[in-house]
Formats: C-alpha cells, structure tokens, sequence
C-alpha cells in the first residue's frame, strides 16, 4: 500500500518539476492543457523513481538473527543438502508483502527449534541464477529438506502452527 502512496507523492513531485521546466523553457502555450508533456513525463519519473526508492528502502528487509541467509549455491547445498537435521527453507522475495508478513514467523520457528531442525532463507531475487534447480516458483514458497532431499512444501502466507505441522513429521 504504502509503494502506492510514494508513487502518487513522487507523481506529483514530478508534474511540478514538469510544469517548472516546461515553464523556464516556455515550452506551454496558453491553449495547452497545464499539464502538458513536460509534467507528465515528469510524473512519470517521479512515480518510478518512487518505486525505485521504495523498494531500494524494502532491500533492507531480511529474517532475522536465527534464520539463516543463504546467498549462494555452494552454502544451499552446505546447510540444506547436506544437514542431518530437517531444514525448513524459505524462498522469498523482499518486494512481496505476504513474504515479510511470514519473516517473524520463521525467526520464531528457528528460535524456538532447540537443535531439532535449521531454518533457512532464500531471496528468490539475489539468487536467480541457481535458485531454479530448487524452486518452482511462486513466493512466498516453503520447503523441508531431510537427508538432502526435499519431503514437503506448501506456499503463500501461513500461520505459524501450518508452517509446523509442515515441519512436525520430519523431526526426530
């Protein structure tokens, strides 16, 4: 809601920067519209340059202390693939609301696993390259691995007692 929000403020920004320019090159005539050319294609990137600052703001967002990022498929295949414990990974993606939604409720799953199982994280995003060979798409999206093979997955938003119940079986 609120990329809306920047996006109609950085709009508006841009049509008066628009009009401005228009103006010191005299560019408007006195029959055309006031908000001719020039502004709306300072509208226009007014509103991207809002996205792109908005979503620049949501790169921040991450899992917390107890979720492990994974930033490589040499480290998926070291913490996931090759864990004796179940490994709960989520793929995600840092412009997806349902994904930040379900950040604190992975990190109080990985806080309160006591050893039993990992959980993990994947920015979908910052990952493309590799991601493909472990994921079909779709996030926010939640696999368990055990034994180096993927056993369950589920995705979207999910309250916290689904995710373990998703996890649950495959606890020693």
């Amino acid at each position: 809601m609120m990329v809306y929000l920047y996006m109609v403020i950085g709009a508006a920004v841009g049509a008066g920067v628009g009009l401005a320019v228009a103006a010191l090159k005299k560019e408007r005539r006195a029959d055309d519209n006031p908000f001719g050319r020039a502004s709306l294609i300072g509208a226009i990137v007014g509103g991207v340059l809002a996205a792109i600052v908005f979503n620049v703001t949501a790169l921040g967002y991450e899992h917390g202390e107890h979720v492990i990022q994974i930033k490589s498929e040499e480290q998926f295949k070291q913490i996931v693939l090759n864990s004796d414990k179940p490994v709960l990974v989520d793929f995600y993606s840092t412009s997806c609301p349902p994904c930040r939604d379900m950040a604190p409720i992975m990190e109080e799953i990985a806080e309160e696993a006591e050893g039993r199982h990992l959980v993990a994280s994947v920015d979908v995003r910052k990952n493309r390259k590799w991601v493909a060979a472990y994921y079909t798409g779709g996030v926010p999206h939640f696999f368990v691995y055990k034994n180096g093979r993927q056993v369950d997955e589920t995705r979207g938003r999910q309250p916290k007692e689904e995710i373990l119940k998703l996890l649950e079986p495959y606890i020693d």
